[in-house]
């Protein structure tokens, strides 16, 4: 389970349902019990008001009593407002001290649940793009395991071309491998290069047509041969395969798929377009997320690569309707994304 279970929340889940209700109604109780801090404030003021009242009342009839005379009366009273002030004062220290005191308590605890929450996204964002990449590590794995067969039932004049592809993985893998390096750095713009597009997208669509998943799939391309930019190669390519195979998921791999490429304004435009069925609209902020899923045997991992390479590059990520009758995943990437400086 990718969510963590608080540990006082696991022996709960294993309680008869007789007892989780029990739990229920107490944790209800006790939130229905909470401390408002208007009624309480209320409270203590009308109090105060009321002793106040209470003590002048009686301590000025008191006075008046034992007075002879109005010097009398007069010092009487000053000694009367004096202490009142004095044990006032020392009622109000020590009650705003300990508030205080709580207070401090009470911030750096909330401190404390910041930075722990803060490391925890972070080992969080960690493991989800560890889990990517070795999700796309495992894509480059079955098209070396396909290449290796079809190389050791080729006749020896052909055979270069199956180590091609071979070589094409294990150049993939390696970039991967160095992503995972580099993933606990604060920025992965060191593998930044100046590429054309179109490259990577021919190198990618030639190596993913040897995948099981898209051998009876008709892949094609329509991209600009003067889309130039600076780009995280590696990651640009993961998120094409990775669409890609989605997308021969989608028509069950057996339809079209086409990727697409040109500029608009001052982003770099990539779509995958399908002929599948599509997304429906109440889905679509939801397949983006990572591990989720609407596939039988699916991890959800596909669309972290596609996220990371959006957020590393400044870029955008959209899912439309595609001309084609499917679906289509638009991702506008910067031409000079930020995170390149």
């Amino acid at each position: 389970n990718a969510r963590h279970v608080p540990p006082r929340f696991r022996c709960v889940s294993k309680l008869p349902r007789d007892q989780k209700q029990v739990i229920v109604r107490g944790m209800e109780s006790k939130k229905g019990s909470a401390v408002h801090p208007i009624r309480i404030a209320l409270l203590l003021a009308l109090t105060y008001i009321l002793l106040c009242t209470v003590y002048i009342a009686l301590s000025t009839q008191l006075a008046a009593a034992s007075s002879d005379s109005l010097h009398r009366l007069a010092t009487i009273e000053k000694v009367k407002g004096i202490s009142f002030v004095l044990i006032s004062g020392a009622l109000f220290y020590f009650i705003s001290l300990k508030l205080l005191k709580r207070i401090a308590v009470q911030s750096e605890l909330l401190h404390e649940q910041r930075k722990a929450l803060v490391v925890s996204d972070r080992r969080a964002m960690a493991g989800s793009i560890a889990v990517s990449v070795a999700h796309d590590m495992n894509n480059q794995i079955t098209v070396m395991h396909v290449g290796l067969d079809e190389l050791s039932a080729l006749p020896e004049v052909r055979a270069h071309e199956a180590f091609r592809f071979i070589k094409c993985a294990v150049e993939d893998l390696n970039r991967l491998s160095r992503q995972l390096l580099n993933m606990g750095r604060q920025n992965m713009t060191m593998d930044f290069q100046r590429a054309h597009v179109r490259d990577i997208v021919e190198e990618v669509i030639e190596l993913i047509g040897r995948h099981p998943r898209t051998r009876d799939c008709r892949i094609t391309m329509s991209v600009g041969s003067d889309l130039d930019m600076r780009l995280n190669v590696a990651v640009v390519s993961q998120m094409l395969f990775n669409l890609v195979l989605n997308a021969a998921d989608a028509i069950k791999g057996h339809g079209m798929i086409q990727v697409r490429g040109y500029l608009s304004g001052n982003d770099v435009v990539l779509e995958v377009h399908d002929n599948g069925p599509g997304i429906p609209v109440d889905q679509r902020k939801e397949v983006v997320k990572p591990f989720f899923t609407t596939k039988e045997s699916g991890h959800g991992l596909g669309f972290i690569s596609v996220n990371v390479c959006a957020e590393i590059h400044g870029g955008t990520v959209e899912i439309l309707d595609s001309d084609l009758g499917g679906c289509c995943v638009k991702i506008a990437l910067p031409v000079q994304p930020p995170s390149a400086f």
